[in-house]
């Protein structure tokens, strides 16, 4: 109970949804980029099932509420006839134009890749953002479906 009550008192100025707004909002976006973009060649082969797939444990987020320290997958949207899903980066820094400084994450720490060490900070501006979810954000979401009535049957509500 300790630790509940720690978590709740630990919570961040961001909304606290549950899963289904946050899929939602997940799913209207990408369906407005698949909707208006897929009429050029180069995206006709792109699935939009594999762009929620990369992104089940991400949460649609508007620029502003981006901060220092996430790590956010992005829709490249730089070239709207081949938009991209861009790997995990981390945010270093926000600046007054409304611009983020990224860094790819690379997961593979074992080995010397020399390939690793390519992965440049860089600059971006608005495009379609989404946030990891950490296990805190996960643990708002489930109690926020709990208050609600919206839990799966594992859960006993007591």
């Amino acid at each position: 109970m300790d630790e509940i009550e720690h978590i709740i008192k630990n919570i961040k100025t961001r909304d606290i949804e549950n899963f289904s707004n946050c899929d939602n909002k997940k799913l209207d976006i990408i369906d407005q980029i698949f909707n208006t973009f897929q009429v050029y060649p180069k995206n006709k082969s792109k699935s939009k099932q594999h762009f929620l797939k990369q992104l089940a444990r991400y949460k649609y987020t508007t620029f502003d509420n981006i901060k220092v320290g996430d790590i956010v997958k992005y829709i490249d949207m730089r070239y709207f006839f081949d938009f991209k899903l861009v790997a995990e980066s981390v945010v270093l820094a926000k600046d007054e134009e409304n611009r983020l400084l990224l860094v790819k994450v690379s997961y593979r720490l074992c080995g010397m890749n020399p390939v690793m060490f390519n992965y440049k900070p860089h600059w971006i501006r608005e495009n379609p953002m989404f946030v990891k979810l950490d296990n805190n954000d996960m643990i708002f979401m489930t109690l926020v479906n709990i208050m609600d009535g919206k839990h799966d049957d594992k859960i006993k509500v007591i």
